[in-house]
Order: C-alpha cells, then sequence, then structure tokens
C-alpha cells in the first residue's frame, strides 16, 4: 500500500488521503479521508468539500463533524469520509471548515 498524503498539518487538524485498493469500476479510484485532532480542545463545525474541474466525483457524509480533544490514554476516534473520483485527488481542490479555541476558519488545502 501506498503511504497516505498529507493534504494539511496544523497545530490543531491533520487531513490524510489514502488511496485504497478497491476499484468499483476500472475507471473509478476509491479515496479514504482521515481527519484528526492533535490539540487538547475539542475540535467542532468540520467540513470538508471538494471541487474537480472535469471527471465523476463523489464524497460521502463525513462520520462525525466534531472530533474530541486529544488524549495520549484513549485517543479519539478520528472523522472519516470516502471519495470516489475517475481521476487524481491532486488535480481537485479540498476546502476544510473548523472551529477550535486554537483556530478556526476555513482553510484551502495545499497539493
Amino acid at each position: 500500500p501506498e503511504p497516505p498524503t498529507v493534504l494539511y498539518d496544523s497545530p490543531c487538524v491533520r487531513v490524510s488521503l489514502y488511496r485504497t485498493q478497491n476499484k468499483p469500476n476500472a475507471s473509478v479510484n476509491v479515496w479514504l479521508i482521515t481527519i484528526t485532532n492533535s490539540s487538547a480542545t475539542t475540535v467542532e463545525g468540520v467540513q470538508l468539500t471538494v471541487a474537480t474541474g472535469v471527471g465523476f466525483l463523489q464524497l460521502d457524509n463525513a462520520s462525525s463533524k466534531s472530533i474530541a480533544a486529544f488524549s495520549p490514554i484513549v485517543p479519539a476516534v478520528p472523522i472519516q469520509q470516502v471519495l470516489l473520483s475517475t481521476m487524481d485527488c491532486n488535480s481537485g481542490t479540498f476546502n476544510l471548515t473548523y472551529n477550535s479555541e486554537k483556530a478556526s476558519g476555513t482553510f484551502v488545502l495545499p497539493k
């Protein structure tokens, strides 16, 4: 398996993109997006959107809209989303919105 691509890494939130081995169709790629919290405060209002110029794209609903504060004893469950695309994810634009005590706003994720 390929290592994940880190799309965004801040003191609060990390967004990673994993390419899966599953292919529901020869032209469709399946990606798993995980969003984790590394801060001592809860991150809320998490929303990830993806926009592309061309190609089939489906972003399933996120598993949650918030992530509990980081704890070394009981790790918080990351937010997960499945992305189906007929093209490479490097050609899309990812936008992340979240709120925490450390940061908030909407961020365009670099490629």
